[in-house]
């Protein structure tokens, strides 16, 4: 005759179904939390730019308190890649749209698009100057992006658009940093070092960020599933 199984197992099945949903949950980007259309910059010579795109499982723009990773999309230029951990290219050509200082929401450091080249999210003031100041900034408390990235081979891209299609995050920062500076004049952006690898195709790419929650989430769920099987193995005696 078989016993009963108790509720400590039922709790044990229902914390392994909880980790397989927090997998997923940890896996999923972190811009448009809304799901209403806020994922969007605008190039004046490309149009628009995705940060979120719909054409790839994942590859989206995720936001750290340090840094970006994934792609954007843009109709007319293809995937732009944040991060050189999108293809671990780093040992070759070290690049990152960074988030300094971390939790502030003032973003530097350079984007690569394989048909645009570099795109800079700040100007370094010893080059541009008090009158060309520019870059793009999350606002810590509301997860929205504002300002200016600036392409050698495209021109701006104009992330303070408006409401409807502005790109927001769900991170949230710990500080209110200074605002950023206004447009007056287009800076030289310097190329650094050699070309990455180009980005994936259409269809494919996660960015590192997704890699690590993902198989920090399965690693817990198989825990919690096999310490399941285990005490009903246990409990269920003849």
């Amino acid at each position: 005759m078989r016993k009963r199984i108790r509720s400590p197992a039922l709790l044990l099945l229902a914390l392994a179904l909880v980790a397989v949903l927090g997998a997923v949950v940890a896996f999923a980007e972190n811009v448009d939390p809304e799901n209403n259309g806020h994922q969007y910059a605008w190039g004046e010579n490309v149009g628009w730019i995705n940060a979120e795109p719909a054409n790839c499982s994942g590859c989206g723009v995720q936001v750290f308190d340090t840094n970006l990773v994934g792609y954007m999309w843009g109709e007319n230029i293809g995937w732009v890649s944040l991060s050189c951990a999108n293809t671990s290219s780093c040992g070759t050509v070290d690049y990152s749209v960074d988030n300094y200082p971390p939790g502030t929401g003032d973003l530097m450091g350079y984007a690569w698009g394989e048909n645009v080249g570099w795109i800079s999210f700040r100007c370094n003031p010893s080059t541009c100057g008090s009158t060309g100041n520019y870059g793009v900034h999350i606002d810590p408390a509301t997860g929205v992006f504002s300002g200016y990235a600036w392409g050698e081979n495209i021109g701006w891209i104009n992330f303070s658009v408006p409401e409807d299609y502005r790109v927001k995050t769900s991170w949230r920062g710990a500080a209110t940093p200074a605002a950023v500076g206004g447009i007056a004049e287009l800076p030289d952006v310097a190329p650094r070092g050699a070309q990455p690898v180009g980005a994936p195709p259409e269809g494919s790419g996660w960015s590192a960020g997704g890699y690590a929650a993902l198989a920090s989430g399965l690693a817990a769920a198989a825990f919690a599933i096999v310490a399941t099987a285990w005490y009903i193995r246990r409990r269920w005696v003849r």
